[in-house]
């Protein structure tokens, strides 16, 4: 298991468009599709305070992943969702992050 830290800047003005429009289509559509949400959050003090939007995924394998994003790309609801999210995101940024033996992620569900 490894999981995936996905950074997103976006334009101060379309914020609320963002997240609105994540959680009802692009999240539920994500989902279908095999990502698997462990924790969203906006950054709440830092240089990018109230800009950034934070995701973290968790994955089995690297082809669960491969297979989730070549899903997600084709999928017409997602399609739309990226139509109607475009001009907000400046910029992304994406890590992939291997556990610790001792990471508290690993048990919980």
């Amino acid at each position: 298991m490894f999981h995936e830290l996905r950074q997103y800047d976006l334009d101060l003005s379309g914020v609320g468009t963002f997240l609105e429009n994540f959680e009802k289509s692009g999240l539920p559509v994500m989902t279908r599709c095999g990502f698997d949400l462990a924790g969203a959050w906006i950054e709440d003090i830092g240089p990018q305070t109230a800009t950034r939007y934070v995701w973290l995924a968790r994955w089995q394998n690297l082809d669960a992943r491969t297979e989730a994003l070549a899903k997600v790309r084709v999928d017409p609801e997602y399609i739309a969702f990226g139509q109607s999210i475009k001009g907000i995101i400046r910029r992304i940024d994406t890590r992939i992050l291997r556990n610790v033996s001792f990471s508290p992620l690993l048990t919980k569900p």
